[in-house]
């Protein structure tokens, strides 16, 4: 018999209803950490690359994202599995029994408390008065200009 057959959304190709689901062995010893973050704040869209650091401790795990600071413990949980879905296949990419629950700890970027603007050369300064702003250009040299001709 052959399984009955959807349209995927935002396709004309029909999707399986069932398909079959792989598992390697390089996944299922491949360390995960899944961690749960209830931060508005936190936006990663658009970002590739490092974004923060991970930092392990006997007491718990930090996570700094963005100079916003995350602290947690790793807990046992559910079995959890994420899965790619191919149009024939589903592969398992990463799977886990704990979670890490991560709370805001510390906000480094908004401590700062001004707005700094401007480009390159200083000329623009934000969050200043502007007497501060001319003393301190006062006692702000440009290096010079080398040629390389």
């Amino acid at each position: 018999t052959t399984a009955r057959k959807r349209r995927a959304p935002g396709t004309s190709a029909p999707r399986p209803t069932s398909m079959p689901l792989t598992l390697t062995r390089a996944v299922a010893r491949k360390p995960l950490m899944l961690c749960q973050v209830d931060d508005r704040h936190l936006a990663l869209e658009g970002d590739t690359g490092a974004v923060g650091r991970l930092t392990v401790a006997d007491d718990g795990v930090t996570v700094d994202i963005k100079g916003r600071q995350y602290g947690g413990r790793i807990y046992p949980g559910p079995t959890c599995m994420i899965a790619t879905l191919g149009p024939s296949e589903a592969k398992v990419v990463g799977m886990t029994n704990e979670v890490c629950v991560l709370d805001l700890q510390r906000d480094v970027m908004g401590e700062l408390g001004g707005i700094i603007t401007g480009d390159a050369d200083g000329e623009e300064v934000g969050d200043e008065d502007a007497e501060a702003a001319e003393d301190r250009a006062k006692l702000t040299r440009k290096a010079p200009k080398i040629s390389t001709k």
